[in-house]
C-alpha cells in the first residue's frame, strides 16, 4: 500500500554480518524504525536523537496542572469560592513547569549552536 508522504522505496541488501552490523548501529542511534535510519543515512550520514527527558517532564508537569485546575473549578462550582491554597499551589505548579520549559529552551539554544 502506497504511503501519502513517501510514496517512493528503496531496497537494500545485505550480509548476514553487515546486517548485524545495521542492527547494532540503530540500536546504538536509538532507533527502532528501520525506514526512518536507513533513510537518514542516505540522505544526511546520520541520524540525530535527543534526550526528551525535560520535555517529558514538562508533560508531565502540565498534566498536573490540568488536573489541579480541573479541582480548583469543581470546588469554585460546588461552593462559590476558591480557597487561597489551592491557587497558590496551582501557582506553584506553574512556575515549576515554566522552569522546565526554559531548561528546555535552553538545551534546544545549546543543539542549535552546536548544529
Amino acid at each position: 500500500m502506497p504511503r501519502k508522504n513517501r510514496p517512493l522505496s528503496a531496497h537494500a541488501t545485505f550480509t548476514q554480518n553487515e546486517y548485524a552490523e545495521f542492527e547494532k548501529n540503530m540500536e546504538a542511534a536509538l532507533v527502532s524504525n528501520r525506514s526512518e535510519y536507513l533513510r537518514n543515512m542516505a540522505l544526511y550520514g546520520k541520524t540525530v536523537t535527543y534526550d526528551t527527558t525535560e520535555l517529558r517532564e514538562i508533560a508531565r508537569l502540565m498534566a498536573t496542572i490540568s488536573n489541579n485546575v480541573n479541582q480548583v473549578a469543581h470546588r469554585a462550582n460546588e461552593n462559590r469560592s476558591i480557597y487561597a491554597k489551592d491557587v497558590e499551589t496551582l501557582h506553584m505548579s506553574v512556575a515549576d513547569a515554566l522552569e522546565q520549559v526554559r531548561k528546555a529552551m535552553k538545551i534546544v539554544a545549546r543543539m542549535n549552536d552546536d548544529g
